[in-house]
């Protein structure tokens, strides 16, 4: 007796667990009726949360024109991008800022970074003051300085805002 080869073909098998990704809905996650009005992600006061931040790269909000307009006066060549809810840089680019000494030293390093810091303060976190931040690394890396400092965001610890300067 001859089988043709329709025949000899391994009969097809399915599992639970496969016919489990073929499903329409996930009844384990759906919303509750009582829910379903609010966002997917919300603050603790009920508000919309953001899923990301929008940036507005070299367009800095009027508020932030004339302490943008003297750090580039000071140090020409940097570009920003911008948080387009809060007004605030979020990344600069540029070709550093020299300071005789930084990467040798140290206390120089801090002290101009430092130094950068207090005559932006405008610009790097309005509102806050330079005392408000503490030195969180001053190192040397593959000869690369890195500076960074941190403040609590008003004041709620755990909730650090940091700067890391290009000095």
């Amino acid at each position: 007796m001859t089988r043709t080869a329709h025949e000899n073909a391994p009969a097809p098998s399915f599992s639970p667990f496969a016919l489990g990704f073929l499903s329409r809905d996930a009844f384990a996650v759906r919303t509750p009726p009582n829910l379903e009005a609010r966002p997917s992600l919300e603050l603790a006061g009920g508000s919309r949360a953001r899923g990301q931040r929008t940036l507005d790269w070299d367009r800095p909000p009027n508020r932030a024109l004339d302490a943008w307009s003297d750090f580039t006066r000071l140090h020409p060549g940097f570009r920003a991008g911008w948080d387009a809810t809060t007004g605030a840089p979020v990344r600069l680019f540029g070709p550093g800022i020299v300071e005789p000494g930084s990467v040798a030293s140290a206390a120089v390093a801090e002290k101009s970074t430092r130094r950068v810091l207090d005559a932006h303060i405008a610009l790097f976190a309005p509102g806050a003051s330079p005392s408000d931040f503490e030195l969180l690394a001053n190192d040397l890396t593959d000869g690369i300085p890195h500076r960074r400092l941190s403040t609590d965001a008003r004041g709620l610890t755990g909730d650090r805002r940091q700067a890391r300067l290009p000095v």
